[in-house]
């Protein structure tokens, strides 16, 4: 029979021990708290990859078109300000892009296909074939238009990963809404194997995810589309941009 000694130490042991028990939970709980936000944080940070860096020199024509910038340099941006939308029909057949550069935004990535993914048990069933976003690069659609054609280029890439790991290559790009507010220029530089394109942003549009759809809007256009807004993802942030140059490189 345990006197009342006993008693009061007994559930003091029980006491300690669930104490040590709750303290060891928050323990592990601040850990995956912790290393969840290691993770996100890592993948918010925009890549740096020397490799995905282009150096972009425009022969005499385009040093005339872009005067005073003579030679564009990485990151450094071109005055299209006083350009013309190229708009009517282009004869010009160009290559898949390979490379795009947004100075105003501090952007430069390679451009890779998107990818293609398939539902269900006939993967050749029609219908079923779906495209997804490269991990750490821009993803061009292939049934778009290529860069300088008369056409809708159509580029998509990962906002934010915070679990997948796939990137945040338009970490930066919610930013051009600001920017064009303030009467900035933005552009964007695009290159293939066979042409150096310049589009001009001249809207940026949010629309609910399930009634977004790629077209073709019958000019020389090119659009950015990435999920929107952070951690949820429940829209798509569409930044739209006309031609005002192409040049062929080869």
């Amino acid at each position: 029979m345990l006197t009342g000694y006993d008693d009061l130490l007994r559930k003091k042991k029980i006491a300690s021990k669930r104490m040590a028990v709750i303290l060891i939970s928050l323990g592990i709980l601040i850990i995956i708290i912790a290393g969840m936000s290691y993770v996100y944080l890592t993948n918010m940070t925009p890549p740096s990859n020397p490799s995905m860096l282009i150096e972009y020199n425009y022969s005499e024509l385009g040093k005339k078109l872009l005067d005073p910038v003579a030679q564009p340099m990485i990151y450094e941006d071109v005055d299209t300000e006083l350009l013309n939308v190229i708009d009517g029909e282009l004869s010009i057949n160009t290559s898949s892009p390979l490379s795009l550069v947004i100075p105003s935004i501090n952007l430069s990535s390679n451009v890779n296909p998107l990818i293609e993914e398939y539902s269900g048990k006939d993967s050749t069933a029609a219908g079923l074939m779906t495209y997804a976003s490269p991990a750490y690069v821009v993803g061009h659609l292939p049934k778009s238009a290529n860069p300088g054609e008369h056409g809708s280029v159509w580029l998509f890439g990962h906002l934010e990963s915070p679990f997948l790991n796939e990137g945040s290559i338009f970490w930066n790009l919610p930013s051009i809404q600001e920017k064009l507010t303030l009467g900035e220029n933005v552009n964007v530089i695009v290159k293939s194997s066979s042409h150096k394109t310049i589009y001009r942003v001249n809207s940026v549009d949010i629309i609910e995810a399930d009634q977004f759809e790629y077209e073709d809007y019958g000019k020389a256009t090119l659009h950015l589309v990435t999920c929107y807004p952070r951690l949820e993802y429940d829209k798509r942030l569409v930044v739209n941009a006309e031609l005002v140059i192409t040049e062929r490189i080869n």
